[in-house]
């Protein structure tokens, strides 16, 4: 017997929204009808879908494999509906990528926007999330497409490389008094401790450290000589009040497109995925020319 489409429709909205309140408003539903919605569906199945506990609603492992189905099935919906739409010849849909701040708005934004002017009917949302945050958003199905610096193991995702950070150490043009301090994101961010390591002379020193927890906070703190920070070069194109500090070697960081392992993949998700992996590489590349 099929699954119920209706039952579906409010697993998916209660599994991505993580709340049975804002899936009943999403579906235009009382909350006890989309749980009972839910409920017939895990009777259906035989299976717990979601699991309640102190930190909120999780999916079970069951859970996790019918979102990747209903995932896969709504893609390959999409691409039907288009193929049979002779007046469709642009993608339409939602995709769905997560990133971290240093790329966001300087590089993944600009790769994205020429795919965007040739198909306006897509919805693009973009999250930005710490690095360790970003594979398990794809575990749970919160995201389509991530890219991370530290790409999960998993067998059940793929990782590909579409190009390399270059981290180098930055100061301000005026005459700055706090030399001593470098600016980082927060306590658990080793890139500046990773960057000294790597200098020949190694990076084992204490070092006194100050965290802005916002890049372009920290760029801002670079410019005003509040200390200095390890930072991608392609954040420093264009800032007349930083420079490049002489005599250390950069550190390149590649960064990984990842994304769920599946036997179909929409067009959408397949054009997205290429936009961001020349785009990426592309810009990151100029930005680095430009500032040489």
């Amino acid at each position: 017997m099929p699954l119920s489409s209706l039952n579906l429709q409010a697993f998916v909205a209660v599994a991505r929204s993580g709340s049975f309140s804002r899936a009943a408003k999403l579906l235009h539903l009382t909350q006890s009808a989309v749980s009972q919605r839910l409920l017939n569906l895990e009777r259906e199945l035989a299976t717990s879908l979601i699991v309640r506990d102190p930190a909120g609603l999780r999916l079970t492992a069951g859970g996790h494999e019918l979102l990747r189905y209903c995932q896969l099935k709504d893609s390959l919906e999409e691409d039907v509906l288009m193929a049979l739409d002779a007046s469709r010849s642009r993608l339409a849909g939602t995709i769905r990528i997560a990133t971290f701040s240093s790329l966001t708005c300087a590089i993944v934004m600009p790769a994205l926007a020429p795919l965007l002017n040739d198909h306006p009917l897509i919805n693009i949302e973009l999250f930005t999330r710490e690095i360790g945050q970003l594979s398990d958003m794809l575990l749970r199905s919160e995201a389509d497409l991530v890219l991370t610096h530290e790409p999960s193991q998993r067998q059940e995702l793929v990782a590909e490389e579409v190009g390399c950070e270059s981290y180098v150490l930055v100061t301000s043009t005026r005459d700055a008094a706090r030399q001593d301090v470098f600016l980082d994101h927060d306590p658990d961010d080793q890139m500046t401790t990773r960057f000294l390591a790597a200098q020949k002379k190694g990076g084992s020193r204490a070092i006194r450290r100050n965290f802005l927890d916002d890049v372009h906070a920290l760029m801002t703190g670079v410019e005003l000589g509040w200390g200095r920070a390890v930072m991608p070069r392609h954040l420093i194109t264009g800032r007349r009040g930083v420079k490049v500090m002489a005599g250390f070697r950069p550190l390149l960081v590649p960064v990984y497109l990842q994304y769920v392992r599946q036997s179909y993949y929409a067009k959408l998700h397949t054009a997205t995925r290429t936009a961001l992996s020349e785009g990426i590489a592309n810009l990151i590349a100029k930005a680095s020319e430009a500032e040489r």
